[in-house]
């Protein structure tokens, strides 16, 4: 099994130079983060304990700034191939929108793969597909959820063992040349044939 890798600022600055190395967008759209005690004053209502990975996370950005397109496909929300960095708030709603249709699901047709655990949270979004954390672990696994194709993606999977785990993939993949950043389309592009099968089956690449 893959070892997690710790987030750290240091890692996250690696990303962001990386980003800023392919000219991406978001580098210089991403807002400015929230202070320990903001993330815990937020999260604390819902009963939910930051560990140190989100922690990390939403000191380092808390989405973009507040003039940037909230567009699901606007180009300066995107940290990596279809997915939007959002702030801690946005995630909040859109835990409790998961929340709501999970607890909704009739139990005829409760599955595995549609119960959401209330310590998941959205860290990543694209329309209805979020990438989710478990907010009071260290590490916290990293899955795949999406809220309108339940049970098909298999959202109890564990794609990366930890937030600094898939960051350094990501590292990884512009370091090998396998993203880069397209300003004709004005999207971060993948070369999804050339990447290896195992960074495809990971849902974060």
């Amino acid at each position: 099994m893959e070892s997690a890798q710790m987030l750290s600022f240091d890692l996250l600055q690696s990303l962001w130079d990386r980003l800023g190395s392919i000219g991406a967008p978001v580098v210089t759209a991403a807002a400015p983060g929230l202070s320990e005690d903001d993330i815990r004053e937020a999260l604390a209502p819902e009963g939910l304990e930051p560990g140190a990975e989100v922690l990390v996370w939403w000191q380092w950005r808390n989405g973009t700034l507040s003039g940037i397109c909230r567009a699901e496909s606007c180009p300066h929300r995107w940290i990596c191939p279809e997915r939007n960095l959002i702030p801690l708030e946005e995630a909040l709603l859109r835990r409790r929108i998961n929340m709501d249709v999970a607890d909704a699901t009739s139990e005829a047709d409760r599955s595995r793969d549609k119960i959401y655990d209330p310590r998941w949270l959205p860290i990543l979004a694209y329309s209805s597909a979020q990438t989710v954390v478990t907010c009071d672990s260290d590490p916290s696994p990293v899955r795949h959820y999406d809220i309108e194709n339940l049970g098909r993606d298999g959202c109890q999977v564990v794609r990366a063992p930890s937030i600094g785990t898939m960051v350094q993939r990501w590292i990884d993949a512009i370091d090998a040349r396998l993203w880069n950043y397209d300003s004709e389309t004005d999207l971060i592009e993948r070369d999804w044939d050339a990447m290896p099968q195992e960074w495809r089956l990971s849902g974060f690449m």
